[in-house]
């Protein structure tokens, strides 16, 4: 049995789209994207190492990013956790 609050952050997590997230961060630079109504999958500049080649890799339906050139994968979270260089625990507050 899974807990409750887990349940809960997961459901918050679950409702943000994490290309949204990111273009806070990336003042709305999203290089290139595949939009369809049910998958969303972009490129665009790693905000974390800053490769300009379109490495960097996210998807609104996996809720799930990855960049190709340093090695950054995770979640929204993980997001907050990367660029303001706080552990989980703030980063949930900060989220």
């Amino acid at each position: 049995m899974r807990n409750p609050k887990l349940n809960k952050i997961q459901k918050e997590i679950n409702q943000h789209q994490i290309s949204d997230m990111l273009k806070m961060y990336l003042n709305n630079r999203i290089v290139s994207g595949n939009n369809d109504d049910n998958n969303e999958e972009f490129s665009t500049v790693c905000p974390f190492c800053h490769s300009e080649i379109g490495k960097f890799w996210m998807s609104n339906e996996k809720n799930s990013f990855y960049c190709f050139a340093c090695g950054k994968k995770g979640d929204i979270i993980d997001i907050v956790k990367y660029l303001l260089n706080v552990n989980m625990a703030a980063a949930m507050l900060v989220y």
